[in-house]
């Protein structure tokens, strides 16, 4: 069963195209959203509403002490190295 308020991050968010298809989808989710770029983020807090975004390097996840309930990742694994990679999954 899905919890009915479920935690959600998102990494690699850009401007929030993503972000907001997941927040229609499931709009009592609670939703962390990360990027490295800031400009990306500025752009994503103008579009989205009630989403925490973050300006964060998906490489540095095991920094985020928050658990979540699943992650989605749609445009980070391409800018990664294999073990980069590896090192997030794990």
């Amino acid at each position: 069963m899905l919890n009915e308020k479920p935690t959600l991050l998102e990494l690699g968010c850009g401007p929030g195209y993503i972000t907001r298809r997941i927040q229609t989808s499931l709009p009592r989710a609670d939703i962390v959203a990360f990027d490295l770029a800031e400009e990306m983020i500025v752009i994503a807090r103008k579009n989205i509403f009630n989403v925490d975004f973050r300006i964060m390097d998906g490489r540095q996840i095991d920094q985020c002490t928050q658990t979540f309930d699943a992650i989605a990742a749609s445009f980070v694994l391409q800018f990664l190295a294999y073990d980069e990679c590896k090192h997030l999954f794990d």
